[in-house]
């Protein structure tokens, strides 16, 4: 643990850094260019305290100054989409941090899978807390607003797509699709329009599926639905890889006899070993 400690005291060093870098955040916002800074190095901090001490005590804290910014984004009128467009922002910045991090040579293969699992952790609590906060306010205003129903369904969407979120690893021409809590065929449908796409618009070469995140009440249509996904990616080009599936997933998956022919593992860091060691690549040990 003693490196991800490390790993975390650095992000609280390159914080602000990463904050500015972010960019002036909501469109339109009366919120000032410095006061963004600094609410978005304070975010950056907390994940740096989940990496440095207590995961449950950084996700506690994590929710709670979400609702706190999900709260002043409604009073703004700033949309749904534009507050969880700002955590693909922030995702992509943490992976920009570790891959920096490798290139210094100061992360080992080991550290970098758990740093960026806890990231997701909390900004992942982060998605759920705004995400309450919006859904609670139109459900407020529903009897009030013709179009409410409409709205609420429209902001429903694009929580259910943010949380199955396509993210660039640290391994070039690979990416990520960490699926969070219960998929549906409706859902899967939604997903399998979003990975493809992203897929196709960055040339990915492999894409991991990590479903460590997803509840066991699993339709059985999503797995044909799986299916499909799969024989689409590879006739684009891409290979998909599988993680995080629980026995219970698993043993559906074998009596349908879906999915067979995809490479399977335990956890989405052994996915990632995996694929350093096939292109012939190794970190380099961590830097004392």
């Amino acid at each position: 643990m003693k490196n991800i400690e490390n790993i975390g005291t650095r992000l609280s060093a390159a914080k602000v850094k990463m904050a500015e870098k972010m960019g002036a955040g909501y469109e339109g916002s009366e919120i000032s260019r410095n006061d963004m800074v600094k609410i978005r190095s304070e975010l950056i901090g907390i994940h740096a305290e989940a990496l440095s001490g207590d995961l449950g005590t950084a996700i506690d804290k994590m929710k709670k100054k979400a609702k706190e910014i999900g709260e002043i984004l409604i009073f703004s009128g700033h949309t749904l989409e534009s507050a969880l467009e700002n955590t693909k922002t922030a995702r992509q910045a943490f992976w920009n941090f570790f891959e920096e991090e490798v290139n210094q040579q100061r992360l080992s293969a080991n550290a970098l899978l758990q740093a960026a699992s806890i990231v997701d952790q909390v900004l992942d609590a982060s998605i759920i807390s705004i995400s309450e906060c919006y859904i609670a306010s139109f459900k407020e205003n529903a009897a009030a607003a013709d179009d409410a129903a409409l709205q609420i369904k429209e902001n429903k969407m694009l929580i259910e797509e943010l949380s199955a979120p396509v993210v660039q690893t640290v391994l070039e021409g690979t990416l990520l699709v960490p699926f969070i809590g219960r998929i549906d065929a409706s859902r899967m449908e939604a997903i399998q329009m979003n990975v493809l796409g992203s897929c196709s618009e960055n040339n990915a070469e492999y894409i991991i599926l990590d479903f460590s995140g997803l509840t066991e009440d699993v339709d059985a249509f999503m797995f044909h639905l799986l299916d499909q996904l799969v024989k689409s990616l590879k006739l684009i080009g891409t290979e998909p890889r599988f993680a995080g599936f629980s026995p219970g997933a698993a043993r559906k998956i074998v009596e349908l006899g879906l999915v067979n022919d995809v490479k399977t593992f335990g956890t989405f860091r052994q996915a990632m070993y995996d694929l350093f060691n096939e292109k012939g690549m190794a970190l380099a040990a961590q830097a004392k």
